[in-house]
């Protein structure tokens, strides 16, 4: 037997496995339970294979776990200033926190673009920005107020 043989029969065992991990867990409904146990039931019935509806539509199998995933509540987040474990203290002697990221001028313009966008008027944008930022243009902002004006943006 050649190498090249024994690498064409590797790589197949490989391709077998990899779609046998690929296939969705199909649930099991409460008759099914019953008759998994049996030796005839589990010999005469192989597991049902999930079919394509068309290109792009999702098979039930998909549409259910996607529904339940949807349905699932999400985790709550962690307090700021909290950790995992409730300790409060402010120094993390291991380093892994993050510097806090500085506001800059692009920041700003896109916080503004998007305040503009939403209430649908540059007009109301300026006023904004004279109004948080004591300017009248982005050039003149002060960058002491970059961050001022981003959160009067977004809230």
């Amino acid at each position: 037997m050649s190498i090249e043989t024994i690498l064409e029969r590797i790589a197949t065992a490989m391709e077998r496995q990899a779609a046998a991990l690929e296939r969705p867990l199909v649930a099991l409904t409460g008759a099914q339970q019953a008759s998994v146990g049996t030796p005839a039931a589990t010999a005469a019935s192989p597991a049902p294979q999930p079919t394509r509806r068309g290109p792009g539509r999702p098979t039930k199998a998909e549409q259910q776990a996607a529904a339940a995933a949807a349905a699932a509540p999400e985790p709550e987040p962690t307090p700021a200033g909290e950790d995992l474990l409730g300790d409060s203290g402010g120094d993390d002697f291991l380093g892994t926190e993050e510097p806090a990221k500085p506001v800059t001028i692009e920041d700003v313009r896109a916080a503004l673009v998007d305040y503009g966008k939403r209430v649908s008027s540059q007009e109301k944008a300026r006023k904004l920005l004279k109004d948080h930022g004591g300017a009248d243009t982005l050039k003149s902002l002060s960058p002491d107020k970059y961050a001022a004006v981003v959160a009067a943006a977004r809230g």
